[in-house]
C-alpha cells in the first residue's frame, strides 16, 4: 500500500474504533497501558495511539538491557509517581504472558508512617499495589488470541488468601489452630491502616481475530469493566460482547459492520446522545455498519 493511500484511510479507521467503542489510547492509568477512548473524547493525535508493542514487553526490555529495575510514571488517580516493574515474563514460539507490579510510590511517601521511618508498614499494606497481565497466543499465521486483565488493589487477593489460609488451619489443625488464626487476623486488622484509595474492581479483556477470510478481519471480542478516557476523567464501562468483520487492504471502500450485547443488568448511562450530548444507557443489544472511501 503507498503511504498516502494508507495514510488517507487513517480517518475512516479511527471513525470505525470510535463509534464501535474499539479505538484506544496509550495511558500510564492502566499497568498494561492502554485504555479505550469513550465517545464523548476526540480521537487522539497520533502520537497517543498504541505503538502495536504491548507496554509490559516495553518495560522488560528495559529491565533487561537498560537495567532499570521499574519504570517511573505519573498517574493522578494514585496520587502521583508509580513505579512498574514486569516481575513475570514467559512465552514460547507463538505464546507470551507477562505480569506487571505497580507500586503507588508518591501515595506511599505521603504516608504519616512512612515520614516516622516505618516504611515497613507502609510497603506491607497491599492496597499500594496492582497488579496487570497480558497474553497472546497464535494459532497459525492467520489467527491470535489475545488478552489482557488489572486489578486496580491486591487488598481483596490477599483477604481471600488469608481467609483461605485460616479455613485450612481449621480443618487441619482443630480449635487450637483456629485460635491462632484468629488471633494473627485480629493482630493485623489492629495493625492495619486506613487504604481507603484501594480499588478491588478486576477490569479485563479477551479478543480472538482471525485473517483467514481474505481481505477482512474478522473480531470476537469479551470486555469486563474496561476502563474508558473521557475529556474530564476515566470512567469504568459496561461489560459486553461484541463480534465483527472488518474490510482490509487498499480498496476504494472499506466498511466494518459489527453486533453488541451489553452485559450489565442495569446498564448505566454511559453512551452518548444526539440530544443535548449527555449521557444515556445504550440499548442492549445494537448492530453497527460504516463505510468510507479508501483514497
Amino acid at each position: 500500500m503507498r503511504p498516502l493511500t494508507q495514510r488517507a484511510m487513517e480517518p475512516t479507521k479511527a471513525s470505525f474504533a470510535t463509534t464501535q467503542w474499539d479505538q484506544e489510547v496509550e495511558s500510564a492509568t492502566a499497568p498494561d497501558g492502554h485504555v479505550r477512548v469513550h465517545q464523548s473524547q476526540a480521537a487522539p493525535f497520533s502520537v497517543g495511539l498504541p505503538s502495536g508493542l504491548a507496554r509490559s514487553q516495553q518495560l522488560y526490555m528495559m529491565q533487561r538491557f537498560l537495567n532499570i529495575p521499574a519504570t517511573p510514571s505519573y498517574v493522578a488517580k494514585d496520587d502521583g509517581l508509580v513505579l512498574d516493574r514486569v516481575v513475570v515474563n514467559v512465552g514460547g514460539r507463538s505464546w507470551w504472558q507477562t505480569l506487571t507490579l505497580r507500586l503507588r510510590a508518591q501515595r506511599a511517601w505521603n504516608t504519616q508512617e512512612f515520614s516516622k521511618g516505618k516504611p515497613h508498614q507502609v510497603l506491607g499494606d497491599p492496597s499500594m499495589y496492582a497488579l496487570g497481565g497480558r497474553f497472546r497466543v497464535g494459532f497459525g499465521a492467520h489467527t491470535v488470541l489475545r488478552g489482557l486483565g488489572e486489578l486496580g488493589s491486591l487488598s481483596g487477593a490477599v483477604e481471600d488468601f488469608r481467609r483461605f489460609k485460616r479455613t485450612l488451619s481449621r480443618f487441619g489443625g482443630g480449635d487450637d489452630a483456629d485460635a491462632d488464626a484468629s488471633r494473627a487476623a485480629n493482630v493485623h486488622s489492629s495493625e492495619r491502616k486506613d487504604t481507603s484509595h484501594g480499588d478491588d474492581t478486576f477490569r479485563g479483556r479477551v479478543t480472538l481475530q482471525t485473517k483467514a477470510f481474505a481481505g477482512h478481519l474478522v473480531s470476537f471480542d469479551a470486555s469486563l469493566r474496561e476502563r474508558y478516557q473521557t475529556p474530564r476523567k476515566y470512567i469504568d464501562g459496561p461489560s459486553f460482547f461484541s463480534a465483527s468483520i472488518t474490510s482490509r487492504g487498499p480498496r476504494w471502500f472499506n466498511y466494518r459492520l459489527g453486533v453488541r450485547q451489553w452485559l450489565e443488568d442495569t446498564l448505566p448511562a454511559f453512551e452518548m446522545s444526539d440530544v443535548n450530548l449527555v449521557l444515556r444507557p445504550p440499548p442492549r443489544r445494537e448492530a453497527t455498519a460504516g463505510g468510507g472511501g479508501g483514497g
